[in-house]
């Protein structure tokens, strides 16, 4: 192994930069050579020394390479012809149209990330992140290995689980630079989201049953009243400074723990007694059977 011998050695990259180019020697193609050739064709940026992007050896760099780059990436979506359906370039961008419709665009202003690329669609998304080797490319097919048909490095999950963390947590903090407002205001969405049931108009998820958008209704419905019902004793009992106000922390702690993560309303079936309390307190504050115990006064 591998099975080309020396002319396709296995590369492996050991870096914290989790969304930057690795390939400084220019061994692998992928995503940001794309963009590179991008950039030369719109705004005659150069290339950096050593890389060879005239993948057809014509001379020069085209959109016939650009096409030779993505049937490289993506050979699924160019058996049946080429993948790439258009290129077009203003003062403030660049962008690839491929066949299925999608899209992939490259800012003029480019920080060196692949989150700085814009996919839009299927076949986009795939190039983000793909990549293929030089050496394979320009190398003639081998055969493959009867008894070891693949190379993993890494893969046991004491080390692939903290990387992929890693991964993911940059991605995250690099989503959450680029918009820190939208990423407060969902997570800010999502606190409330966990106290009610709201249904979408997928049929894949929750509209699997007759009826179901009228019971969705009703139960958005329900739980809002629910929830401002709640809302409506936590105030008298503010007011009242009843002992009770002790419990709003850990019905608070559930969603301020979860809510820049994820919605999912069985993770507040825990703190549902407690609630029941504000909820009595509302209650028979309407009925006028009684107000919130009142703590006692410290002289």
């Amino acid at each position: 192994m591998p099975a080309g011998g020396n002319d396709t050695p296995l590369i492996y990259f050991v870096s914290k930069d989790h969304l930057g180019d690795l390939d400084t020697r220019h061994d692998l193609i992928d995503v940001f050579d794309l963009g590179r050739m991008m950039r030369r064709l719109a705004w005659g940026d150069p290339l950096p020394a050593g890389l060879d992007l005239d993948l057809n050896a014509d001379g020069k760099i085209d959109q016939a390479d650009l096409a030779a780059a993505i049937g490289h990436l993506i050979p699924e979506a160019s058996r049946t012809g080429s993948a790439l359906a258009g290129f077009s370039a203003d003062e403030r961008q660049a962008t690839l149209r491929l066949s299925d419709g999608s899209s992939l665009t490259m800012p003029r202003q480019f920080g060196g990330r692949q989150t700085d690329f814009e996919a839009a669609g299927n076949l986009a998304d795939a190039l983000v992140s793909r990549h293929q080797s030089f050496a394979a490319i320009r190398s003639a097919p081998a055969p493959q290995c009867s008894i070891v048909d693949e190379i993993r490095v890494n893969q046991v999950f004491y080390r692939r689980e903290p990387h992929e963390m890693n991964r993911y947590t940059a991605l995250a903090f690099d989503n959450i630079r680029r918009d820190p407002l939208a990423f407060a205001a969902a997570s800010a969405y999502r606190m409330v989201r966990l106290f009610i049931i709201r249904g979408t108009d997928d049929q894949l998820t929750t509209h699997q049953f007759p009826l179901s958008h009228v019971i969705f209704q009703a139960a958005l419905l329900v739980s809002a009243a629910y929830f401002l019902t709640f809302l409506a004793g936590v105030m008298l009992a503010w007011r009242a400074r009843s002992p009770w106000l002790y419990t709003l922390i850990p019905i608070a702690y559930v969603p301020l723990t979860i809510c820049f993560v994820l919605t999912n309303m069985r993770y507040t079936i825990t703190v549902q007694p407690l609630m029941f309390v504000f909820v009595a307190i509302a209650v028979a504050a309407a009925l006028k059977l009684g107000g919130p115990v009142t703590a006692p006064s410290r002289t």
